[in-house]
């Protein structure tokens, strides 16, 4: 769940972005025709749009690098400031003499005057772009303080702000440019906005890259070293470094996605290049019919990356909408060719239906497998790579537009099928991992029918020993919630895992709920609990449920006693039909008892009789799946009904005639179940 300080960040970032958006989209519905007076044409567009991100590509790298070193705010207002002196040549060129400085006659190009007002414009895009650092440090400080949780919504709640910009710039260009003063007044404007983007980044917008030292975890040894004595010592750096951009290509699914975001932004931009022309010369659209179409295109996006993609998430992964959101996004362009207005109507509905479900799933999946350490660095190429794609597409379609007209937006259509070919047989973020925390008194190989059948349906499953139990080292202290929270959010964190579906079984379900309070769920977007032992394992005062702590004290004397005799006697409760199970099984499930401490088994016992987690439900905010034994003996169903009851968005499904152990003795229908869940 967001913090209050995280929520207080997000306005400002979404101020930025409106503003910025605000102040290119009041200039945008005039250039084409401001180029046309120039004396260019399609390709000299294409060309002058291009510039941006030409210069982009050299500098939004190298801002996102000094982003992860130095800050994002103050890249953020270097970025800016840029912006500034780009308008403020922008208006030069405006009031400079019309002087013809060479011209050009080709069957390609198309005759082409260049004048010297011209030659401003591009050099005004240039430092525009050199300074272009906006979008790609926005990106990392938006993900800087998102949550998995909230990572799509707030990447969502982004591309609302840069289309509220888009609804309203092409109004008042409308408006603006339809004074005696031409096409000043929306540049003055644009001026006025980014002098006023610089003053809420400097007084309203906090700096959210932590100027700490990034966790670094040792190269020696194996992931178990978490587990010892020193996995307090987790979170303290062991050295420092500056990333390296080498690095960013060493992240898992990274270069992939990378492809994917140059592809996007190569079909996006053959359109634009060629839509204005083609509104201009055969739609024979004004500048007000231009801006309107912008603007009603905008307005449908807002509406759909709100309401439609709240809903759309709760039912599909992000790795799905982007799949959906490529085919409705190539439809869009076929229907462009043809000039019937009922056809361009139906592309703008396609059109914002496919980029708002697409685009923000997108940005929150490169977000997540970006990490925390190279975030600004990963954006910071991604733009390059959306620059260079920029580039290709916007000169492409100029010349191609020259060339062969409408007939351009099926090459744009090709290349956004080519995503969704690529994102279908590659699968975006394919291989969810699936972190399982085992329960009391055994380890990780509990879930051996579990581990056997997921994977059959691409996901990666990942167990886990608690510290004691299983393979981990077994240290004298840390048998407790909070440690154990410590453990996980550790590994999760050496791994790199993110979009994690978190499930624990009995005590193991009692840790997941409380990491998830203790650490904001950090990687975490869904949670299964299965028989946990939760919110408490025992009854009390003001708690009827759950066991009665006597029986926990008679268990922890026999574990002193006779260990071996306990875990026998204890399996007896544990399945809900014993006798049905093999000599064999029986042995081999003694075996995971006998291999954890008895110490840690004493102190965990007294950890589950204590802990009170009734306060921790409240705060987990994902899609939680519970899954309880109706007839289980050790963590009684009456714990699953107070979860389901506390737990916001949670599905109770109960395992029917089924006791503590029905992981194995019902695993066919376990199984179902959290294919069914993860998705």
């Amino acid at each position: 769940m967001i913090s209050r300080e995280k929520r207080n960040q997000l306005f400002p970032l979404l101020l930025v972005n409106f503003i910025g958006t605000l102040g290119f989209s009041i200039v945008l519905p005039f250039l084409i025709f401001l180029v046309v007076r120039f004396g260019g044409n399609a390709v000299v567009y294409g060309l002058l749009a291009a510039t941006y991100p030409a210069f982009q590509l050299i500098g939004a790298p190298v801002l996102g690098k000094w982003s992860d070193i130095y800050g994002r705010k103050k890249v953020l207002v270097l970025s800016n400031v840029g912006t500034s002196i780009g308008w403020v040549l922008f208006l030069f060129a405006l009031i400079l003499p019309f002087e013809a400085t060479f011209s050009i006659n080709s069957a390609y190009l198309g005759t082409i005057v260049i004048v010297f007002p011209l030659l401003v414009l591009f050099l005004a895009r240039a430092i525009d772009g050199i300074t272009g650092g906006n979008i790609s440090v926005a990106n990392a400080y938006l993900s800087d303080i998102s949550s998995d949780q909230n990572r799509s919504k707030n990447f969502g709640k982004m591309a609302i702000s840069s289309n509220l910009g888009f609804i309203l710039g092409p109004a008042l260009a409308g408006i603006l440019a339809g004074t005696i003063y031409g096409a000043i007044l929306p540049v003055l404007a644009a001026l006025l906005l980014s002098l006023i983007t610089l003053i809420v980044i400097g007084f309203l917008l906090r700096e959210s890259k932590i100027r700490s030292d990034p966790v670094l975890v040792s190269e020696e040894g194996t992931i178990r070293k978490v587990f010892a004595q020193e996995c307090k010592d987790c979170y303290v750096p062991v050295s420092t470094v500056k990333p390296r951009m080498r690095d960013v290509f060493k992240l898992k699914h990274i270069s992939f996605l990378l492809v994917l975001y140059f592809l996007i932004f190569l079909g996006f931009n053959l359109y634009y290049a060629s839509f204005p022309t083609h509104a201009a010369n055969d739609l024979k659209w004004s500048i007000t019919q231009l801006g309107i179409f912008y603007a009603v295109l905008s307005g449908i996006m807002v509406f759909v990356q709100g309401p439609v993609l709240r809903k759309a998430l709760k039912k599909f992964s992000e790795e799905k909408l982007v799949i959906i959101g490529s085919i409705i996004l190539g439809t869009n362009f076929v229907l462009f060719v043809s000039n019937n207005i009922i056809s361009v109507c139906g592309a703008v509905i396609l059109f914002a239906l496919g980029n708002g479900l697409m685009w923000p799933s997108f940005m929150s999946i490169l977000s997540r497998r970006a990490g925390t350490v190279l975030q600004g660095a990963v954006q910071g190429i991604a733009g390059s790579f959306g620059g260079m794609a920029s580039i290709i597409g916007l000169i492409a379609g100029g010349l191609l537009y020259n060339l062969i007209g409408g007939a351009t937006f099926l090459v744009s259509a090709a290349v956004i099928f080519s995503v969704f070919i690529m994102s279908y047989v590659e699968g975006v973020g394919t291989g969810k991992p699936i972190v399982f925390l085992h329960g009391w008194p055994v380890n990780h190989k509990m879930f051996e029918y579990q581990f056997t059948e997921l994977p059959k349906h691409g996901y990666r499953c990942i167990g886990i020993d608690l510290r004691g139990f299983g393979d981990s080292d077994k240290p004298w202290d840390g048998y407790n919630y909070d440690s154990m929270a410590d453990d996980l959010r550790a590994v999760l964190d050496a791994l790199n895992l993110q979009g994690v579906t978190l499930v624990g079984f009995s005590m193991g379900g009692a840790i997941a709920i409380h990491y998830m309070a203790r650490h904001q769920g950090s990687g975490v977007t869904k949670l299964a609990l299965l028989g946990a032992a939760a919110p408490c394992f025992t009854k009390r005062e003001d708690f009827p449920y759950g066991i009665d702590k006597a029986a926990v004290d008679d268990l922890i004397r026999q574990t002193y006693a006779d260990r071996p005799l306990m875990l026998k006697n204890f399996s007896e409760i544990f399945f809900a039909n014993p006798q049905k199970l093999s000599p064999e099984f029986k042995i081999w499930n003694l075996s995971l008892g006998l291999a954890a401490s008895a110490y840690a088994t004493v102190q965990c016992a007294i950890e589950l009789r204590d802990r009170d987690l009734r306060g921790d439900l409240a705060t987990i905010r994902i899609p939680t799946l519970i899954l309880h034994g109706s007839d289980d003996k050790i963590c009684l169903f009456d714990l699953a009904t107070v979860m389901h009851d506390g737990i916001k968005d949670s599905e109770l499904v109960s395992i029917k005639k089924a006791g503590h152990g029905f992981y194995y003795e019902e695993k066919e229908k376990v199984n179902a179940e959290l294919v069914r869940f993860v998705g």
